[in-house]
């Protein structure tokens, strides 16, 4: 008698968790005006070679002008997004294989950290890509993660909406390095 107990209250428990995580699913999928629903960013992964040492240089001007951080606001309100560079490890993202984690994202930077995108437009920001002059940095390839997410309206505001992609980029060979020098 006290085992069918038991498997009752498991059930009943277990029956009460999946309705609270449906509940959840239906609330957050509700619609808001106190966040950006909207936020689209372009492309969807970065790729640049080759980047010299010791010198900082706009990935636009090495990959081509596609290659700006496009953030597509597609509600009728203007929203204000944050840029931050992180650590590959830091985020659910897979490591690309044949790169390491960016050991600094220092290295990493846009032209502005927060920029306002009016409603139903975009916005283009220049990214650039500053790695230190030392030897152990050449003929490396890294990765690391651009997010992209709404500012708070309100303290009170529950939720941001956010977005990441990877940039990937190898250092130049020793060779080229040199080449760079003469």
């Amino acid at each position: 008698m006290n085992a069918l107990k038991e498997k009752t209250q498991y059930l009943l428990l277990r029956a009460i968790s999946f309705l609270f995580l449906i509940i959840f699913l239906f609330l957050v999928s509700i619609p808001s005006k106190s966040f950006a629903l909207s936020l689209a960013i372009e492309p969807d992964e970065i790729l640049v070679e080759n980047v010299a040492l010791g010198k900082p240089v706009a990935v636009s001007a090495l990959a081509g002008e596609k290659m700006k951080l496009r953030i597509i606001n597609k509600e009728a309100a203007a929203c204000t997004y944050s840029i931050d560079i992180l650590q590959n490890g830091k985020t659910s993202a897979p490591m690309n294989v044949g790169y390491t984690d960016i050991p600094d994202v220092a290295w990493i930077y846009p032209q502005v950290k927060e920029i306002k995108v009016p409603g139903n437009s975009f916005k283009d920001v220049e990214l650039y890509i500053n790695i230190p002059q030392n030897k152990e940095y050449l003929n490396q390839k890294y990765q690391a993660v651009i997010e992209v997410k709404t500012k708070k309206a309100r303290p009170k505001d529950l939720f941001v909406l956010a977005g990441q992609l990877k940039i990937n980029f190898s250092t130049a060979t020793y060779e080229e390095a040199q080449n760079v020098q003469k």
